[in-house]
């Protein structure tokens, strides 16, 4: 997860410094978890375009969730965006390109088993491969998550709440392949973790 200080304006473009990846899918989620916008392109250049957030889009906090794909590996992780109004007489260029450092993709392949985020994201899945229950380890009390979530690839959610009371959590007996577990905490952080059910 990368939290953005920089805002994007509204009616300006969302951009992403990119090296290695050939694909990206990108799904903007408001923070009650709410898919708003979702794309999936292929890459020919570097500097990428995601997002633009149109007029009449609320201001205020949104996440990207992104998925960059090389021949090899895929990653993927969720940034905290920031929307708001500009004055159009402002210079708002250093606003435009919100994330300036690169996503490098490496030529490693990755297993279902492999956990690609980073552990300091703060919880771990356990079993994962798991047969559709597994318990979260998390470094942080249950009590500081505001909404949990497990989705499929292409955006539909399987399970949520905003009250964990329990680290184990059981899904429906028709879940299976990857999914990913998308946890919002109270003070605005976003982490995402990767999962695989296999039944």
């Amino acid at each position: 997860m990368v939290g953005y200080n920089n805002p994007v304006c509204v009616g300006d473009e969302l951009k992403f410094n990119v090296r290695h990846a050939t694909k990206y899918d990108v799904a903007i989620l408001t923070t009650n978890m709410s898919t708003i916008y979702k794309s999936s392109e292929n890459i020919t250049d570097n500097l990428i375009t995601v997002w633009t957030p149109q007029q009449g889009i609320a201001t205020g906090i949104y996440i990207a969730k992104m998925t960059f794909y090389s021949p090899a590996e895929e990653i993927t992780n969720s940034y905290r965006i920031s929307v708001i109004h500009c004055s159009k007489s402002a210079d708002t260029s250093d606003s435009t390109e919100i994330r300036n450092d690169e996503i490098v993709l490496t030529d490693l392949v990755l297993t279902n088993n492999t956990d690609f985020t980073n552990k300091d994201l703060g919880f771990v899945i356990i079993p994962n491969p798991n047969p559709g229950i597994f318990q979260l380890e998390t470094n942080f009390p249950l009590t500081d998550i505001a909404h949990l979530k497990i989705i499929t690839p292409l955006g539909t959610t399987l399970y949520e709440t905003q009250t964990l009371s329990s680290n184990t959590i059981q899904l429906p007996t028709s879940a299976t392949g990857l999914h990913f577990v998308v946890i919002m905490l109270k003070n605005g952080a976003v982490l995402t973790q990767k999962m695989v059910i296999q039944r």
